[in-house]
């Protein structure tokens, strides 16, 4: 039996909270807030065993094997670094800092450490996106020439009165570190970080506040794939992927992944949406069980940042910027 603390009451955690209560050998004993109201209300809610809004009284329970980081990015490497050193195994929401200085300090810190880590991204588990990654891996179309992603989530104020919604200092940006950088780490855990050429665009269309609801970047890599990624919190819910082959063009339309060939659809293939964080979590603690200090996510989540660093820097001094 795997014990965890859940560091925060976002969004994020409960939905962790849901997957660990469908999984047989895990058990959630820790809910920690800085607001201890608002820990006992999830406590109560949620059926945890203990709340408490002092850290180490967590850090201290020699029974906890994971301590899970699911608070603002500003504070997820304090909370992580005192885990690990705590001997704790660690599982950190994205992004892993929304500073990437931060994030590479902590990397080459822990990158050898015998505690498991694992940063969540649980997009490559969808069966949609799962479905993509054969058809690329499978090459059964050709190369692949291009992709193009969009992804719109409408927020209202509600979402951004938070100041760690609004202000860089805290969340490092907008819709492209909190809702963007999903989309980032599965396209290149998919086609490889390689060498590239961005040019990034941030505005805002919608929302009255510091950082951007909305953000274009334009790719060109190395190997000679073209990008793009559309960004934004100000427009109406969208999402589609499209992905140009040699033979055929591939795209995602709600639960289904459509095969054009130019000309005709050729094929229509249902992908129903399962619970991708269960699905993540479980295959981090199986490869634990194989090699006890497994990283997950961990260099691909710096990578991811320094993108993002680089897209922020092509937005604000207008120019193109090399990715390695």
């Amino acid at each position: 039996m795997k014990n965890i603390a859940i560091i925060g009451t976002s969004s994020a955690a409960i939905t962790h909270i849901d997957s660990y209560h469908d999984m047989n050998d895990v058990n959630i004993k820790w809910i920690f807030s800085e607001d201890i109201k608002r820990a006992e209300v999830f406590k109560n809610k949620y059926k945890i065993y203990k709340s408490t809004s002092k850290y180490d009284q967590i850090l201290e329970d020699e029974e906890i094997n994971y301590i899970d980081i699911c608070n603002i990015p500003s504070k997820h490497i304090e909370y992580a670094e005192s885990a690990i050193e705590s001997g704790k195994g660690l599982i950190i929401e994205k992004p892993i800092s929304q500073d990437l200085s931060k994030a590479k300090k902590f990397y080459n810190k822990y990158k050898k450490s015998k505690s498991p880590i694992m940063i969540v991204y649980q997009y490559p588990y969808s069966e949609t996106f799962q479905k993509l990654k054969e058809i690329i891996n499978s090459k059964q179309f050709g190369d692949l020439m291009s992709y193009y992603v969009r992804y719109f989530t409408k927020r209202d104020k509600t979402y951004y009165k938070n100041k760690w919604r609004t202000q860089k200092g805290f969340a490092g940006g907008g819709v492209l570190i909190n809702q963007g950088i999903h989309f980032i780490n599965l396209i290149f855990s998919y086609i490889g970080y390689s060498k590239m050429k961005l040019f990034a665009r941030t505005t805002n269309i919608k929302h009255k506040i510091d950082v951007e609801d909305t953000c274009l970047i334009n790719i060109v890599h190395d190997n000679g794939i073209l990008g793009s990624f559309n960004f934004s919190t100000g427009l109406n819910s969208d999402m589609e992927i499209r992905l140009y082959f040699e033979k055929a063009l591939v795209l995602t339309k709600g639960g289904k992944v459509i095969i054009h060939s130019y000309k005709d659809i050729m094929k229509t293939i249902d992908t129903p949406k399962k619970g991708t964080f269960k699905m993540l979590a479980q295959n981090f603690f199986q490869n634990t069980k194989k090699i006890s200090d497994y990283k997950m996510n961990f260099h691909e989540a710096v990578m991811d940042l320094e993108i993002i660093d680089l897209a922020y820097n092509s937005a604000q001094k207008e120019k193109l910027v090399n990715f390695f």
